[in-house]
């Protein structure tokens, strides 16, 4: 081939083109042409442009978008290829050699290089070196050309931040669709198009160039997300069923570590089935079976080794997944949600992670606690940082880039039971990782908070709390970090009855708050212990269920037990009626609501029979429990309410002997016959005292 034309359509960003150019510079051979479409730049572009001859500039008012800026450049491209690319990339040296070699056989139409931030195949996971330094890029890329020298690979698809196209190819399917907006989905679009008319599509496995990602979108404050949403709908309207992805490549790996798991591991791989196109279990030294129970399931099994580091476990463990994404579970966790959905959203999301909501569950199979993660990413885009409370974060060489929330499946996490707790020795595991944490040299904050949080779940509260206002004295650049400080803080005062205490560190969690939905649940939890109802009720209105931005969420029973707390202190009964009753109506029907909610209801003139009879029965024993602590004048007309039918015939009676003390002669009486005939003479009330005569 004699020569090709290079397209770079640009809009603002000019640090970012400026870096490009001069990579591009020394990289071009003399006789290729170089075609800078501006696509309505603001900023210093065009002037700087014009300071470069070696260049030829199409100038456009207005931005008209990728697709247009693109037929602009190949309108007067007079080269037989047409290479476009991405102004926020930089190219190595023979990075045209090796994108030019595939194209020598007549059957290919386009190529691709190899990236740091590509999706699908065109990803590479590690993908080291400084991208600040265009000598270190080099350096790698060279390394990289040697290592798959010759190597290519045929796709359905081809990502367009660097795409050599055939120019007659180009030209007979009618260049790039600009009814793609600003960008997104275009590329897609046009390999549909060239593979459609019989052309092939190479990998170029030798080829490495780096791609910043979405550098244009993110520079010019655009919602890239809502903008490739959109552009995937009307890019699966035109396709159909054509535009889905290669099916013999697996979407979705899910992920486990684990160790000595033989009990829980099942239900969670049994969640997993319909969800995942394979099951990576990384284990770290089980000697209960394990491994050989997860083969058993169909999973690939891989004998790790655990060296008190989760984010480095984690990252042994995804080079072995071979998915388009990934999915994070653990053995306590299982799936639930919709399968389908999820898989439909993969196929053709647009963002390149997803945070999971969390039901966090406690030793009573209850949730009291919600929060988010990020447990759902694109394999070649991201890894595990931290030795404990590990996080997601981009690989090296690439940028962080917009995170959506998954609503078609959420995680059950049943790891924090007081029962899982005591059999994994999870606080003492974590107190050791949490120490060697604080002293790796990284964020000194995160490790105090970590190292805080794991002597709390430990019961060690107060030297929780020496690490609490040691981070609290610290600069901190991390307002979710500071929220999980000032929570956690006010959460172990409370939970140790010093609400004035924990007061100063809501105040600080309000501030660092956007939304502030769950500070105030948690101050109005503390005016109640602190007797103030009502500036707690102040704090509780509108409330529902608190939660903060970091997906953090408490229930909406917690809510509305301390509002029928407070009302029922105050003597508003109708209120405090209200309130209980929404608390027993949910499926935690054993708070401690129902001696509130009795008296509230008898006392308001309400009946509270049809509340009971809408309670399982498994949970009556822990209800009529309550009941102990009702006044008699309150518990005497109920049991006469409840004791004739067989449902509540025995909570009755066992309530009856509890208030047996309390009864009037006549109340005595009674109940004693009814204890007789049930065989329970021995728990008869006592008879009344005699009366002595007056002296």
């Amino acid at each position: 081939m004699d020569h090709v034309s290079i397209v770079i359509p640009v809009w603002n960003q000019w640090p970012l083109t400026r870096a490009c150019l001069a990579a591009l510079a020394s990289a071009r051979r003399p006789r290729d042409e170089v075609i800078v479409v501006d696509n309505g730049s603001r900023d210093a572009t065009a002037a700087e442009l014009a300071r470069m001859p070696w260049l030829r500039v199409l100038t456009n008012e207005a931005n008209r978008g990728f697709a247009a800026a693109c037929n602009q450049g190949a309108a007067v491209a007079s080269g037989s290829v047409v290479v476009f690319l991405n102004n926020d990339t930089l190219v190595p040296d023979d990075w045209l050699e090796g994108l030019l070699a595939p194209l020598a056989d007549p059957a290919v139409v386009a190529t691709g290089p190899m990236s740091n931030c590509a999706s699908g195949p065109q990803g590479v996971e590690r993908a080291a070196y400084d991208a600040g330094s265009l000598t270190a890029f080099r350096a790698f890329a060279a390394r990289w050309r040697r290592q798959h020298l010759g190597q290519t690979q045929e796709t359905p698809r081809l990502v367009g931040f660097c795409l050599a196209v055939r120019a007659s190819a180009l030209r007979a399917v009618g260049g790039w669709d600009e009814g793609f907006a600003i960008g997104g989905a275009e590329d897609d679009d046009l390999c549909l198009r060239l593979t459609a008319a019989g052309g092939g599509l190479r990998i170029c496995r030798d080829t490495f160039v780096h791609h910043h990602g979405h550098a244009t979108f993110v520079g010019n404050d655009l919602d890239w997300f809502a903008i490739q949403q959109d552009n995937l709908q009307r890019l699966a309207a035109k396709h159909g069923g054509a535009a889905e992805r290669d099916p013999q490549r697996p979407l979705l790996s899910a992920c486990l570590i684990v160790r000595d798991e033989r009990e829980l591991l099942p239900v969670c791989l049994a969640s997993l089935e319909g969800l995942a196109d394979e099951i990576v279990v990384y284990d770290t030294g089980s000697t209960d079976g394990t491994p050989g129970l997860a083969r058993a399931a169909g999973a690939r099994v891989v004998e790790g080794y655990w060296d008190d580091d989760f984010g480095g476990a984690r990252n042994r463990a995804l080079a072995h997944c071979g998915g388009d994404w990934v999915l994070q579970v653990d053995a306590d966790e299982c799936v639930a949600g919709d399968a389908g959905a999820l898989r439909a959203a993969l196929a053709m999301a647009a963002a390149d992670a997803f945070l999971i909501a969390i039901q966090n569950l406690d030793g009573d199979g209850k949730s009291d606690v919600w929060h988010r993660s990020c447990r759902l990413f694109r394999r070649a885009d991201f890894r595990w940082q931290g030795r404990l409370h590990e996080q997601v974060v981009p690989r090296a060489g690439a940028r962080a880039r917009p995170v959506a929330l998954m609503p078609h499946a959420w995680l059950i996490h049943g790891g924090y039971t007081p029962e899982r707790m005591q059999a994994k020795r999870k606080a003492e595991r974590n107190i050791r990782l949490a120490t060697l944490e604080t002293a790796g040299g990284g964020d000194p904050v995160a490790a105090l908070v970590n190292l805080g949080r794991s002597y709390m779940m430990a019961g060690r509260r107060e030297e929780a709390l020496g690490l609490f206002v040691q981070a609290r004295a610290l600069a901190c650049d991390a307002p979710s970090l500071r929220r999980i400080l000032c929570r956690s803080a006010a959460q172990l005062h409370l939970d140790a009855g010093r609400a004035a205490e924990a007061l100063p560190w809501l105040d600080d969690l309000e501030r660092a708050s956007a939304a502030t939905d769950l500070a105030r649940y948690l101050r109005g939890r503390a005016y109640a212990d602190l007797g103030r109802w009502r500036d707690a009720l102040e704090e509780l209105g509108g409330l529902e269920e608190p939660r903060d931005e970091d997906g953090t969420a408490l229930p909406r029973h917690l809510v509305d037990l301390c509002r029928a707390r407070c009302h029922f202190v105050l003597g508003e009964w109708a209120a405090a009626a209200d309130a209980g009753s929404r608390v027993a109506r949910g499926a935690t029907v054993d708070e401690p609501v129902w001696h509130i909610l009795a008296e509230s209801c008898l006392r308001a003139g309400r009946a509270l029979r049809p509340l009971l009879d809408a309670v399982p029965e498994s949970r009556l024993s822990a209800i009529f429990a309550q009941l102990v602590r009702l006044p008699p004048a309150i518990a005497h007309p109920l049991l006469d309410a409840v004791v004739d039918d067989p449902r509540y015939r025995v909570h009755a009676l066992a309530l009856a002997i509890r208030l047996a003390p309390s009864m009037s002669p006549e109340q005595a009486a009674v109940w004693s016959d009814r204890l007789r005939a049930v065989g329970l003479a021995d728990h008869c009330p006592p008879p009344p005292l005699p009366v002595s005569a007056p002296c």
